[in-house]
């Protein structure tokens, strides 16, 4: 079931404190917490061929299925009658688009007893434009997964399941109906990936690998294989962006990987070279290398490692005015990541913040846009943050005993100005001579420290206003802000 606290309970149990059981406990926490180097190294001191598969699934768990792969093929002289090893070398392989060599060997779907080596099966025939037969392949997987999902344990795997398979369906029907030129591929391509939790690793594994087969098999059709490949790599930006936020740095980072080396890839096999740098344009490598660094610079934050994140987004902020009216979706979000960045670490002072980043974005964004209600959210989260700052320094001991000097200073001020009255007045009115020149010394020292209780007066007054002022420039953008994201 997956219990992470009732696995942690038992295993401070002595019942569980014999090795074996305390190994097989320790393996199954880690599995239910998804602590994957854990599992590695409670499989590094096993001596049974168990060991082979928690090994693999180790490093499967960590997103890392180019390794698997590789891992799995080495181990073709081991037991092959673990079909559990048996079947993580089919999801490896077909993970890896390792599908060619499969379909060749089997006649039939469903001689292969196990989910991913008849997934694995579909995908290779699908790669052949065998169609009917990946069909079929799928509604074996599809007969199996029914049959299985009456037990409990597995019910949500097999849910995950079942929503590769269906959208694997739709995917080789749009294949075939883009054969005969009824092309309904791109719409198929822009809807969303079916999915039982926010993130599942095996349906957005199997949405990139399915992708991957519909290419093959229309490799000869430019415009669907043009369209395929933006596809391709907007499912992977996808999977690192979900794998980033749900915690799963491996499976961010082998996305990343993936897609930086299909564009290398890419760019070779065409000869490419653009004259136009346009980050607009999905068809151009700019807009994916922008994409890419993106979601590298989040997995960076992600991660812990802010510096680094914080580099590599000002590098893509050195090549366009932070400031123009022309800035797209993605530089606007650029521009916003680093302004909500510059908060948490405090890197960078208030007005910096606002005027280089967070207004900029909010000003530029286009209106009834997802991207533009991102902005001016975080636009008015700030303000209205900074605005609380205010009003909380204007209730503070602090402030108080200041206003309390403040208004000390002012009417010793008006003392001293009456008082230089009376003396004036005294002096016009006097006759003794020595009497008069010595009041008129006084009065002249009185006008020194009035003229310096002026200037301290003008502080005080010009320090309050520009605190009122800040206070109703912060309520009234935070206010305009908020009210332009549920407008």
């Amino acid at each position: 079931l997956g219990d992470s606290d009732l696995l942690r309970s038992l295993s401070l149990s002595p019942i569980f404190f014999q090795k074996d059981s305390s190994q097989a406990l320790e393996r199954a926490l880690a599995r239910a917490e998804g602590s994957w180097p854990s599992l590695l190294c409670a499989s590094d001191s096993m001596n049974d061929d168990t060991r082979w598969y928690h090994i693999s699934d180790g490093l499967r768990g960590m997103g890392l299925a180019h390794l698997v792969d590789a891992y799995s093929q080495s181990l073709a002289h081991e037991d092959d009658t673990l079909s559990k090893l048996k079947e993580l070398r089919e999801e490896s392989a077909w993970r890896c688009s390792r599908w060619e060599d499969v379909s060749n060997k089997r006649k039939l779907p469903g001689i292969a007893t196990g989910f991913h080596s008849n997934f694995r099966d579909a995908l290779g025939r699908l790669a052949r434009r065998d169609f009917i037969g990946a069909l079929k392949a799928l509604r074996f997987v599809r007969d199996r997964i029914d049959n299985d999902i009456s037990h409990q344990e597995k019910y949500t795997t097999e849910l995950s399941r079942l929503a590769a398979v269906a959208d694997a369906r739709d995917i080789a029907l749009a294949v075939g109906s883009e054969m005969s030129g009824q092309g309904t591929l791109y719409a198929l391509v822009s809807s969303p990936v079916r999915c039982i939790d926010e993130f599942d690793d095996l349906v957005f594994a199997s949405r990139e690998a399915w992708l991957r087969s519909a290419r093959d098999a229309l490799s000869d059709n430019v415009a669907s294989k043009q369209l395929l490949d933006q596809a391709i790599w907007a499912q992977i930006i996808k999977t690192a962006e979900m794998a980033t936020r749900f915690g799963k740095f491996g499976a961010a980072t082998s996305a990343i990987a993936r897609l930086q080396t299909d564009l290398r890839c890419h760019a070779v096999g065409e000869n490419h070279q653009e004259e136009k740098v346009d980050i607009d344009d999905p068809t151009g490598h700019a807009h994916w290398e922008w994409r890419m660094n993106l979601a590298s610079a989040k997995l960076l934050w992600a991660s812990g490692r802010n510096e680094e994140a914080w580099r590599r987004i000002q590098h893509m902020m050195t090549s366009w005015d932070t400031n123009s009216a022309n800035l797209n979706s993605m530089q606007l979000e650029v521009l916003c990541l680093a302004g909500t960045w510059a908060v948490e670490t405090r890197s960078l002072v208030s007005s910096t913040i606002i005027h280089d980043y967070l207004r900029p974005a909010a000003k530029n964004a286009p209106d009834r846009d997802a991207s533009a209600a991102t902005a001016h959210f975080a636009l008015g989260e700030y303000v209205a943050r900074l605005y609380m700052d205010a009003i909380g320094r204007f209730e503070s001991a602090d402030w108080q005993e200041r206003e309390r000097v403040a208004a000390e200073r002012q009417k010793e001020l008006s003392d001293c100005k009456k008082h230089k009255r009376d003396l004036e007045l005294e002096v016009k009115n006097m006759r003794d001579p020595i009497k008069s020149a010595r009041l008129e010394n006084l009065i002249k020292n009185m006008k020194k420290s009035i003229c310096h209780l002026e200037r301290e007066v003008k502080n005080d007054e010009d320090h309050r206003s520009t605190a009122i002022d800040a206070i109703k420039i912060y309520l009234n953008e935070a206010l305009v802000a908020l009210f332009n994201v549920i407008a």
